[in-house]
């Protein structure tokens, strides 16, 4: 494994990377991760495989290790090169802090942010729609760019990652964030979003003359009717 700079060892994260089907899925991804790596962050490697079973292993490998925090990236997210350094700030002012994540949004329309707040009074759970810049607690966290401390690992119970079928016939199926995140609730454990830091999430689209229209629709077209263009991106 990669040593950690003296300078960064007092809180010492080995990152987890979720690997794709198909490996990582665009060239601005792989050289977001290399931007990382650069930095002096030992990766932990891994091959492809279940989502759920991979964050497992990942807790697993800490707790066999001398780090103190794991830090959980999907690779369908562009992360900031200095992922590492945005999250752990956080931690350097209060060690309390032992789960800090990114503000992530879903894929999906409609693109909202992947963090909650519960409401026991209404027995309802609430999406924020603005934020201030800087820490927000939330209930439930994504687990795309997500810092955990060891402590939070020897405190759960295992499967410390799992999904939940209880609701499926209501046609329920929260995923292995929110079984996580609600662990944590039940132990006390604070869970923290740092607004200032973003993954934008990867996504899949298809081109047809209706997205050539709706785009065009957007800008403003010269007077012959006609675009300029080359044909290197074609």
């Amino acid at each position: 494994m990669a040593e950690v700079p003296e300078e960064k060892a007092k809180i010492r994260p080995i990152v987890g990377l979720l690997p794709e089907r198909n490996g990582v899925p665009s060239a601005a991804i792989f050289f977001d991760m290399i931007a990382i790596a650069q930095r002096g962050w030992p990766f932990i490697r891994t091959d492809y495989g279940d989502t759920i079973v991979q964050r497992n292993k990942f807790a697993d490998h800490l707790m066999r290790s001398d780090f103190t925090h794991l830090l959980m990236l999907d690779a369908d997210h562009r992360h900031p090169p200095d992922i590492v350094e945005r999250l752990t700030r956080w931690v350097k002012q209060d060690p309390t802090r032992l789960v800090v994540a990114g503000l992530c949004f879903r894929r999906g329309v409609p693109f909202d942010p992947n963090v909650f707040i519960v409401n026991e009074a209404e027995n309802a759970i609430y999406q924020p729609a603005e934020w201030g810049r800087g820490l927000m607690q939330v209930d439930i966290a994504g687990t795309a760019e997500m810092l955990i401390a060891r402590e939070v690992f020897e405190r759960l119970p295992k499967p410390w990652f799992a999904r939940d079928y209880s609701g499926a016939a209501e046609g329920k199926w929260p995923g292995e964030d929110v079984w996580f995140s609600q662990r944590c609730g039940e132990l006390g454990v604070d869970i923290w979003v740092d607004t200032t830091t973003t993954g934008p999430h990867l996504m899949e689209s298809w081109v047809d003359a209706q997205t050539y229209r709706t785009y065009a629709a957007m800008t403003t077209p010269p007077a012959s009717g006609m675009t300029e263009t080359d044909l290197t991106g074609a």
